[in-house]
């Protein structure tokens, strides 16, 4: 699932509670400012003449990593997802030994 899909499907739930959909709202909403403030640092730590970020919005940079390992997420976690049975959809494991 992309980080897409996960929004919508996290809309979809929004509209069906409106106290449960204010706050996820303002958690995706966190989350967005957050993976800014990672694709800011990424940005300054490859060129330094790039300003670090003055965003003065709640987010922070831990949590934006959430968001961005969801659409890059480091080749050794990509490997395991890649390799495993258990990450495979659909796959059914084979209980039968």
């Amino acid at each position: 699932m992309d980080q897409a899909e996960l929004l919508e499907r996290l809309k979809a739930e929004q509209s069906k509670d409106s106290s449960f959909g204010g706050k996820l709202a303002a958690f995706i909403q966190y989350l967005q400012n957050s993976e800014q403030l990672v694709l800011e640092l990424i940005a300054h730590l490859k060129d330094p003449s790039k300003p670090a970020s003055s965003q003065t919005a709640d987010a922070s940079v831990e949590f934006g990593l959430i968001l961005y390992w969801i659409d890059n997420p480091p080749a050794a976690v990509e490997t395991i997802i890649n390799d495993h049975k258990v990450f495979k959809l659909g796959a059914v494991p084979d209980n039968r030994d």
